[in-house]
């Protein structure tokens, strides 16, 4: 179902604006947030649109039978790192990284970063880890 939503999602963006995270929560009702962002950033007329668009499109596809709340939003200023091509895009800034192994959480700069690992300075050390070994991880906002 979640392939199937990220399409959906992506074929009703505009061109400037990308999908960066889609989750499903579930609970009593299914919770389906969706973060985007662009260069310029989030309007909260896009959201609207994009609510409006993706609510209407689920309901005439009946992707999902069941009661579902629908919330699209800006990624933020702390906005996720979901792919390579985030760590590569945000070299040079301030990231909070949880890792798998070892579980701990690790914060520093985005020295490099390629298809499959990213390098972090880590109070004066320099740490490299593979993208698999990320459970999640987020830019830091600094005033």
């Amino acid at each position: 179902m979640d392939k199937k939503i990220t399409e959906l999602i992506c074929d009703l963006l505009p061109e400037d604006m990308e999908l960066v995270e889609l989750k499903f929560n579930r609970g009593p009702k299914l919770h389906i947030e969706v973060l985007l962002d662009n260069e310029g950033g989030i309007s909260f007329d896009d959201l609207t649109k994009v609510n409006q668009r993706l609510g209407a499109r689920l309901e005439e596809l009946d992707l999902i039978p069941d009661p579902y709340i629908l919330e699209v939003a800006s990624a933020g200023l702390e906005r996720p790192l979901t792919r390579p091509e985030h760590f590569v895009r945000f070299q040079g800034k301030k990231v909070k990284v949880k890792l798998i192994k070892p579980a701990k959480h690790v914060e520093g700069i985005i020295r490099a970063a390629d298809d499959n690992q990213v390098e972090l300075e880590c109070k004066g050390e320099i740490i490299k880890f593979d993208y698999n070994n990320i459970k999640n991880a987020r830019l830091v906002f600094e005033f």
